[in-house]
């Protein structure tokens, strides 16, 4: 069963706390976690509504993240957006091919709209 809160995995703690505040004001639960076994720690105790992640973390290994994420049984139907500053081509058509919902250019998007579009998918 899908928790109430969504997941941010977010490896600068400034922009997180921004974002929790952010997704808080839309009623939306966030739990952060700002490294890879954090997050996985995070769901191993319950499975959230959705994970927002920053592929950038732990020297880019998000992408191996959201592949690891889409072979769970248990993760494999969540929503996953990328919300990152990388911008190249390849790093979205890498994303996407690792099975994420959107990606989202840090930069492209202010907070809450990035915020809005995940608030659709939960």
């Amino acid at each position: 069963m899908r928790g109430k809160y969504i997941l941010l995995i977010e490896p600068d703690a400034y922009l997180a706390g921004i974002y929790a505040v952010k997704f808080a004001a839309e009623h939306i639960e966030t739990r952060v976690a700002e490294t890879l076994p954090s997050a996985r720690k995070h769901l191993e105790k319950s499975v959230p509504k959705a994970v927002v992640i920053d592929v950038a973390v732990d020297q880019e290994g998000g992408f191996d993240f959201i592949h690891e994420l889409r072979s769970d049984p248990k993760t494999f139907a969540l929503p996953i957006f990328v919300l990152t500053a990388l911008s190249a081509r390849e790093d979205v058509a890498r994303a996407m091919a690792a099975g994420a919902t959107d990606y989202l250019i840090k930069g492209h998007f202010v907070p809450i709209e990035a915020v809005r579009k995940v608030k659709k998918a939960v």
